[in-house]
C-alpha cells in the first residue's frame, strides 16, 4: 500500500512539472520547485514596455537659436517666420560687396508644426506682405538662375530675395534654411539717356540676335543702334571695370557664348556664327552692339 502511494505521488510531481513546461513554452518565463511533500510553487516574469522617445523641439534641434519671429538680420525682419520660431546666427555664404548680391544663410526652426504647414505658411504669407514670387534668383550672386520650385520671393527696388530650403519634419518640429539676398549699391547713372529709356527698369539679360547675354547686376539699359544694321545698347551697371569684365567672362558661357578675340574691356564672344562685341571703359556706361543682316 505504502509503495502505491509513493507511486502515485511521483506520478503527480511529474504531471505538475509537466503542466510547468508547456505553460513556460506558451505564457512566459514559470520557475518551478519541486517539494518534498509533492507541492509547488512557480513566479511568471513581466515583460517592460520602451518609454517613447521625447518628441523633437528646436530647443534641441538647433542648439543657440533665439526666439524670432523673423530672420536674424536688420534688412530682413518684414520676412516674417511662423509663431514658435527659432533663429540661429546668420552665416555669410558670399559677400558679393559694391559689385553683386550678399548672399546669407539662416537656420530656422518651428515649434509644434510640419513640413507641410511651414511650406503652406511662406506660400501664402510672403505674397500677402508684398513679397513676389521670384521664378529667378541670382545664386552666384549675378546670374540668375531657375529657383526650382515655388519658393522664391523677392520684393522692393533694387530687389531683396528670400529662397525656402531643406525644410525637413523631425515629428514635433520642423528645420529650414533660408537663402538671403542683399542687393549691391545701385549704381549713378547720370546719362539721362538711362532716364528716358523705352526700356525699363533693372534687366537681368539682354536679348542680342535670338540669343541672350546674362548682364551685371541692377543693369539699366538704353538702345544705342546706327545705321547699316548696327545695334547695341548702352549699359549703366553696379560694380566697377573689374566686376564688369570678370561677370561678363564668367557668365557668357552659361548661355552657351564663346569667346572669339579681344583682351580686357573689348572682347568678341560668338555663338553659331554670330558675333557680339562688348566694351567696357565705365560700369555706368559701357556698351554691347551686334551687327544684324540687311534686308
Amino acid at each position: 500500500m505504502r509503495n502505491r502511494l509513493l507511486s502515485a505521488r511521483g506520478i503527480t510531481t511529474t504531471l505538475i512539472i509537466t503542466l510547468a513546461l508547456f505553460f513556460t513554452a506558451c505564457s512566459g518565463t514559470i520557475t518551478v520547485t519541486s517539494t518534498g511533500s509533492g507541492t509547488s510553487t512557480g513566479s511568471t516574469a513581466t515583460s517592460s514596455t520602451a518609454t517613447p522617445a521625447p518628441a523633437a523641439t528646436c530647443a534641441t534641434l538647433l542648439p543657440g537659436a533665439i526666439p524670432n519671429g523673423s530672420p536674424a538680420l536688420t534688412a530682413f525682419g518684414d520676412a516674417a517666420l511662423p509663431a514658435h520660431s527659432f533663429v540661429a546666427p546668420v552665416t555669410s555664404h558670399l559677400d558679393g560687396g559694391s559689385a553683386l548680391w550678399t548672399i546669407l544663410l539662416d537656420q530656422a526652426c518651428t515649434d509644434g508644426t510640419s513640413a507641410t504647414a511651414v511650406r503652406s505658411f511662406f506660400a501664402s504669407q510672403y505674397p500677402a506682405t508684398g513679397w513676389a514670387y521670384a521664378p529667378k534668383l541670382p545664386f552666384d550672386g549675378g546670374y540668375f538662375a531657375p529657383c526650382g520650385d515655388a519658393y522664391c520671393w523677392g520684393k522692393d527696388t533694387p530687389q531683396r530675395f528670400v529662397g525656402l530650403e531643406n525644410v525637413t519634419d523631425h515629428g514635433g518640429a520642423t528645420t529650414y534654411q533660408l537663402r538671403l539676398f542683399l542687393p549691391p549699391t545701385a549704381p549713378t547713372c547720370s546719362d539721362p539717356n538711362f532716364a528716358s529709356s523705352p526700356i525699363h527698369g533693372y534687366q537681368t539679360f539682354a536679348s542680342v540676335f535670338t540669343y541672350y547675354v546674362a548682364l551685371p547686376p541692377l543693369s539699366l539699359l538704353a538702345p544705342d543702334d546706327a545705321a547699316g544694321g548696327q545695334r547695341g545698347l548702352e549699359i549703366c551697371s553696379a560694380g566697377d571695370v573689374t566686376s564688369v569684365i570678370a561677370f561678363m567672362q564668367t557668365e557668357l558661357p552659361k548661355q552657351g557664348w564663346s569667346y572669339a578675340s579681344g583682351t580686357g574691356g573689348n572682347q568678341t564672344w560668338q555663338q553659331h556664327g554670330d558675333q557680339v562685341h562688348w566694351s567696357v571703359s565705365s560700369a555706368t556706361g559701357w556698351e554691347i552692339d551686334w551687327r544684324v543682316p540687311l534686308p
